[in-house]
């Protein structure tokens, strides 16, 4: 009541979220799809292995560990972009000392030329550190990250498949980032955007996914969160629409960018949204006011054992389609 606003302030209003019916789903969507993000959700937490027989157990997966993992699980995923005849481009950098890399998968679409704009599809791969054992013991431990964020890695490795026979109009980059966590804290988002903005580039949108399996028993609710703009905001009302057709039995929340319940501060979203990209996040009913603080995040038992494959799976075709 102290504050006086001087009189050339003014504040914008809410914004209109637009009024989209029901759209239809428009991908070859398979039937196994929560089966096939079980299995590679346990690898990523778990064990890879590669065509010629060799077998890494992933246990550093933050990207401030000076021996982390995470090299070698771009190299798996290039492998498995490989044996679906899909490009893909690398992007070695060091961070600290330490080797880092973001991985791009080119799905191409019919347009060429200064017309074309790439939709991106969004993960990120390195974990947190855990808090549970960092309490007990002091030691930075990463963790397994099955919900935070293998499921979602898997989920990019399945719409490679999918996206694969669809007629795209410009091509669809599936995103691979690295340093999500502290204390890379958007690391590798910010990487490729300083890269984007280089190069003057223009994206159609960008769609990340993170955490996309926990919910309360019955919780029908997933979240999708707008960046900044109009272009946000109907990018977010075009993935509600899709809700009734893909992801069956459960219901979408739209978050405006300054709703509370918008989880997109705390993600790489928030790097493409600040850079005037069209940006949504899709994510499990998670935000500052419901779940934060639930059993398991950013802990040691952050495993695949604990993940909603069936929640996931539709959640996650929501982000694909």
């Amino acid at each position: 009541r102290d504050v006086v606003w001087p009189a050339w302030l003014s504040w914008e209003p809410e914004p209109v979220v637009p009024a989209l019916g029901p759209t239809a789903t428009a991908l070859n969507w398979p039937e196994d799809a929560a089966a096939r993000l079980a299995r590679d959700t346990r690898a990523l937490t778990g064990e890879i292995r590669f065509a010629d027989g060799r077998k890494v157990r992933l246990e550093r997966k933050n990207s401030a560990q000076a021996d982390h993992q995470l090299e070698v699980l771009v190299d798996w995923l290039e492998e498995r972009y490989r044996a679906l005849g899909v490009e893909t481009r690398r992007d070695r950098f060091d961070w600290r000392g330490i080797a880092q890399s973001n991985l791009v998968a080119v799905i191409p679409g019919a347009e060429r030329g200064p017309g074309s704009r790439p939709v991106l599809l969004v993960d990120h791969f390195d974990t947190a550190f855990a808090e549970d054992e960092h309490k007990k013991s002091g030691a930075r431990v990463s963790v397994p990250g099955a919900d935070d964020n293998a499921l979602a890695t898997a989920l990019l490795l399945l719409a490679a498949e999918a996206l694969q026979g669809a007629r795209l109009k410009h091509d669809v980059w599936l995103v691979h980032l690295t340093g999500e966590e502290f204390p890379g804290d958007d690391l590798g988002a910010r990487r490729l955007v300083r890269t984007l903005l280089a190069e003057k580039r223009r994206l159609g949108g960008v769609v990340v996914v993170d955490m996309i399996g926990t919910r309360d028993a019955g919780d029908p609710v997933f979240q999708v969160s707008a960046g900044g703009g109009p272009a946000s905001l109907n990018l977010a009302a075009e993935a509600v629409a899709l809700a009734s057709a893909a992801a069956p039995g459960l219901t979408a929340r739209l978050r405006t960018r300054f709703d509370p319940g918008s989880y997109i501060y705390n993600t790489d979203a928030l790097i493409f949204s600040h850079a005037g990209y069209p940006t949504v996040l899709v994510n499990e009913h998670l935000n500052y006011g419901h779940n934060l603080e639930r059993a398991h995040y950013h802990e040691t038992t952050d495993d695949a054992s604990r993940v909603d494959f069936s929640y996931a799976a539709r959640v996650g075709r929501v982000a694909v389609e």
